[in-house]
């Protein structure tokens, strides 16, 4: 088992179960050999009832994201409407997936070949997910997945896998069958996301962290599809002819608040911070 604490007061939150890492390729084949036979009108009415889900508990899921991240309770309670609104969006996705878009590429229809545009879903992917605001970056790899009816194996940080777990048993209450969403943890990470990015079974890859290890997945992945959102450093500057008219009719030090908080939160691993933060010295 991988125990979980609060990053603040380093009290023990939960613990998850660590995959052995000799039944990967186990798991990897079990997903691939499990097909949907879910229609798309099911597959949305899944992802509506999460979604009714994760609003009548959303304070004891939002609990759930403070004790494992340390995020104070407004932002969790902020983050379970975002993963509430992402299922309620790919719920409509999902009914407008299989529609036929055939006449969107034909060009000329007295020329040419006749033609039949078909959707079909890929047969595997993963998901790779940090440690900051875990429950909506899984939410955001998951939900497309389900939409879709790609079978997808997630592997979120070590340190705040309580939240994907809670996500995965939310869905499966709903009425998503086993085997379409595996979570997969092991204390040996990069061994682990390896024998996940390399695997022939695998149609994509979806990551979402920092650049160097985004860098190292793009060149394990060969020709299969890889959908990076890698992280940045970029700087919020004020330079001295800014059109001050233009600003909120707030004080300097309040129009910084917001990307300042932002650098505060985790370190300043969040994908909305602006740092560093560059003011000219007459400002």
């Amino acid at each position: 088992m991988i125990e979980v604490q609060n990053p603040y007061t380093k009290k023990i939150v939960g613990a998850a179960e660590e995959t052995n890492l000799n039944e990967i390729e186990q798991i990897l084949t079990a997903a691939h050999n499990t097909k949907y036979t879910l229609s798309v009108k099911e597959r949305a009415g899944i992802l509506a009832r999460a979604a009714d889900l994760l609003q009548t508990n959303k304070k004891k899921y939002a609990h759930t994201i403070t004790d494992e991240s340390g995020l104070c309770l407004k932002d969790t309670l902020y983050e379970i409407d975002r993963v509430t609104s992402a299922a309620r969006y790919a719920a409509i996705a999902a009914e407008r997936i299989e529609r036929d878009t055939t006449p969107e590429y034909i060009l000329d229809d007295k020329q040419g070949p006749k033609l039949t545009v078909i959707t079909e879903p890929l047969d595997l992917a993963v998901g790779i997910t940090p440690f900051n605001h875990p429950m909506n970056q899984v939410a955001h790899k998951v939900f497309p997945a389900v939409a879709a009816g790609t079978p997808i194996i997630i592997k979120p940080s070590e340190k705040t896998p309580l939240s994907a777990i809670l996500l995965k048993n939310i869905l499966e209450e709903a009425g998503l069958p086993k085997n379409l969403f595996i979570i997969v943890i092991n204390k040996e990470i990069e061994k682990l996301v390896g024998m996940l990015v390399t695997s022939t079974l695998v149609d994509v890859v979806s990551f979402t962290g920092s650049y160097d290890v985004g860098n190292k997945i793009a060149a394990m992945t060969g020709l299969k599809k890889f959908i990076p959102e890698l992280g940045g450093s970029s700087a919020f500057i004020v330079n001295d002819d800014a059109d001050w008219s233009l600003r909120p009719n707030l004080p300097l030090k309040d129009v910084l608040a917001t990307p300042a908080s932002a650098v505060r939160r985790f370190g300043a691993l969040s994908c909305s911070k602006t740092s560093p933060m560059n003011l000219l010295k007459n400002l």
